[in-house]
């Protein structure tokens, strides 16, 4: 037990101490910080001014009412400069043509025909500002026209007010979520997805570049007269889980700092996102998903880095590991939008996708507290198996040098080793 908790310590400290885990946490954490800031710093950044938008009062209907509007709505960052010119449409676009070269107008509208009005501006493409326009001269219109039908006030009010559609997810549990509660678990899941997609691949990756890069030292040679492979290979796993379960506090910490400063919490009240709607269970799971997953794929990963002689063919014999990750990543993504998918249920239960896809039936949909513990029960015990199989493999794979292992070989080399035993 002393040379497992060894193998542990050393490997922990070791990738802990390491310049390269520094780098790579601070950028990290200072992704997420300018990820979760961005708002607030093109909002600081961003100029205050609106866009100057010419309208020729005879070229275009109802042009008082569009600056009206406007007016009465300064969050949308428009104002109307209105100028006196022919009624010709030609004459127009090209009098305020002349306007805008002179610096007056940032843009400029004339109609075109009955039903298509033309914006012109050296930038057009200003992010929502057709459709702010659009959306003002339609409802301009829909007056104007209900006034000409001769439809009162009142009337107008009543066929414009909207219709409030609210969500509630039907279940045949009780802890059915609302709309709120949708919404923050739709981001909270998907932020928790990334992190277990991205560290079971990257940590798992690292169970094998660890063990490749000592075989290929021949400081395995060392450590094996030592502490016995399987000791090497579990202290290496649960080493490196310690520092990834480490990096991922960080992170999660990082990002829960910065969504607290007071702007940020501004933007997420104003998008209809409360975090008190996050469900501690939720946090729980994803740390038993997390280890689970990552447990079952560095198993994989420890067997295929110690079959390899060179750190350099790594990427490629870990690659078959790699897509299935992927695909349990991909059909997480498509399951976020239909978490009760008879498929997306199916693969939750299978032990190499249960991790993400099972963590993300219980963010986005209600599954029963039995399908949650077969899943789990079904995963460890598929880590146990994976890790006999591994233990095997690794045994093996460690003492074995030269050309490429084939399947045949590694059997007739597992048999060997056992009868000698």
């Amino acid at each position: 037990m002393n040379s497992i908790r060894t193998v542990i310590k050393f490997t922990f400290l070791n990738r802990f101490r390491s310049k390269a885990f520094f780098i790579i946490t601070a950028i990290i954490a200072l992704v997420i910080t300018l990820g979760v800031n961005l708002p607030v710093i093109i909002e600081k950044f961003s100029t205050d001014e609106p866009v100057r938008v010419g309208v020729v009062q005879e070229g275009l209907p109802d042009a008082a009412m569009l600056s009206e509007y406007f007016k009465a709505n300064p969050g949308s960052n428009i104002s109307i400069v209105l100028f006196s010119a022919g009624t010709d449409g030609q004459q127009n676009d090209g009098y305020l043509q002349s306007e805008m070269d002179a610096g007056k107008i940032d843009g400029y509208l004339y109609y075109k025909s009955e039903y298509q009005v033309v914006y012109k501006s050296e930038n057009p493409l200003e992010l929502g500002l057709k459709e702010r326009l659009q959306a003002a001269m339609q409802n301009i219109k829909l007056q104007s026209d209900l006034k000409t039908l001769g439809i009162s006030q009142d009337a107008m009010t009543q066929l414009q007010t909207p219709l409030i559609l609210d969500i509630e997810q039907v279940s045949d549990t009780k802890n059915a979520k609302t709309e709120s509660e949708m919404m923050m678990a739709y981001v909270f899941v998907y932020a928790l997805l990334f992190l277990l997609y991205t560290g079971v691949l990257g940590y798992g990756n690292m169970v094998a570049m660890d063990i490749s890069g000592e075989k290929s030292s021949r400081v395995m040679e060392i450590m094996i007269s030592t502490v016995s492979p399987l000791k090497q290979m579990f202290g290496k796993i649960v080493g490196i889980c310690l520092v990834g379960l480490l990096q991922m506090l960080i992170f999660i910490a990082v990002a829960g700092a910065n969504l607290s400063i007071p702007q940020n919490k501004t933007i997420i009240q104003d998008l209809g996102l409360n975090v008190s709607d996050i469900s501690p269970a939720l946090l729980i799971y994803f740390v038993i998903f997390f280890i689970g997953g990552y447990f079952l794929y560095a198993t994989l990963f420890a067997a295929v880095g110690s079959l390899v002689s060179k750190t350099e063919e790594v990427g490629q014999a870990i690659m078959p590991i790699t897509f299935l990750i992927i695909a349990g990543f991909m059909t997480a993504m498509f399951g976020l939008t239909n978490p009760n998918a008879t498929f997306i249920v199916i693969m939750s239960y299978i032990p190499f996708f249960t991790p993400m896809i099972m963590f993300l039936r219980i963010g986005m949909a209600t599954p029963a507290f039995w399908e949650i513990a077969a899943s789990i029960i079904v995963l460890f015990l598929s880590i146990l198996g994976m890790g006999w199989l591994a233990a095997r493999v690794y045994r093996t794979g460690v003492l074995l040098y030269g050309k490429r292992l084939s399947i045949k070989e590694l059997r007739h080399a597992m048999k060997s080793l056992q009868v000698s035993k």
